[in-house]
C-alpha cells in the first residue's frame, strides 16, 4: 500500500531518491502553482468568491452573482454594440469633415509640410 502510494507520487527509489521526486510529484508543483495563479487572476474580485469573473465593473472583474446589474442579457449586448457602432460612425463622419476642411486649406493648417507648394 505505501509502496504503491510512493510510486504514484513518484518518490520511490527508481533511479535515485531526489531524481524520482523532481521527475514525479515535485515536477507537478509548478503546474499546480500555475493553475492557482491563473485561477486567482481570473476569479471574481469579491472576497472568497471562487467563481470566474466575466463581467467588468470599473477596474474589477465580477461574476454574475456579485455584479450589481447581474449578467448582461443578449439584448444588453446588442444595444451596447449598436451604440458603439453609432458612435464609431459619428467619429468617422467628423474625421472626414476635418480632412476635407484641411484639404481645402481651412483651419490654418498647411496642406504640405516642408516649404514650397
Amino acid at each position: 500500500m505505501i509502496a504503491g502510494l510512493l510510486h504514484i507520487l513518484g518518490i520511490d527509489d527508481v533511479s535515485g531518491r531526489w531524481y524520482a521526486l523532481w521527475s514525479g510529484f515535485g515536477g507537478d508543483l509548478g503546474l499546480i502553482g500555475a493553475a492557482y495563479a491563473l485561477l486567482r487572476k481570473h476569479n471574481c474580485h469579491q472576497q472568497w468568491c471562487p467563481r470566474i469573473g466575466r463581467h467588468p465593473h470599473g477596474d474589477w472583474m465580477l461574476c454574475s452573482r456579485h455584479h450589481p446589474l447581474g449578467a448582461p442579457t443578449a439584448t444588453d449586448v446588442t444595444d451596447r454594440t449598436d451604440r458603439q457602432a453609432e458612435l464609431l460612425a459619428q467619429v468617422v463622419i467628423e474625421l472626414r469633415e476635418v480632412k476635407s476642411t484641411i484639404q481645402r486649406g481651412g483651419l490654418g493648417v498647411p496642406t504640405r509640410i516642408g516649404g514650397a507648394s
